[in-house]
C-alpha cells in the first residue's frame, strides 16, 4: 500500500501544476512565489507544515491544514466567479 503525501507536499505539488499548467499570469507568479517560500523555509530547516505556514504568509505555530480561513486561496480576493453560460435552446431540423 502506498504512503499518501502529507498535506503541505500535496500543495506544494498542486502549486508546481499552477505554476507549470495556468494561464493566467497572476496565478502562475502567485504560484512561483508560494514555492520560492516554501523552498526557502525547508532550506533553513523548517518542517514541511511550518514551510507551508510560512509560504502561506501564517505564523509559524500550530494550526490545522485544511481549514479554510479568511485568507485561503490564492486569488479568491481577487477574482469573482464566473456566472454559467447562458442556455442555448436545442435547434430542431426542419
Amino acid at each position: 500500500m502506498e504512503a499518501r503525501p502529507t498535506p503541505a507536499a500535496f500543495e506544494r505539488h498542486m502549486m508546481l501544476l499552477l505554476l507549470v499548467l495556468s494561464s493566467s499570469e497572476v496565478v502562475r507568479a502567485e504560484a512561483q512565489a508560494w514555492l520560492a517560500a516554501f523552498d526557502e523555509a525547508r532550506a533553513t530547516g523548517a518542517s514541511e507544515l511550518q514551510a507551508h505556514h510560512y509560504a502561506s504568509g501564517r505564523d509559524w505555530g500550530g494550526g490545522d491544514m485544511g481549514v479554510l480561513d479568511s485568507g485561503s486561496g490564492m486569488v479568491a480576493g481577487t477574482h469573482a466567479a464566473r456566472p454559467p453560460p447562458p442556455a442555448v435552446p436545442f435547434l430542431v431540423p426542419v
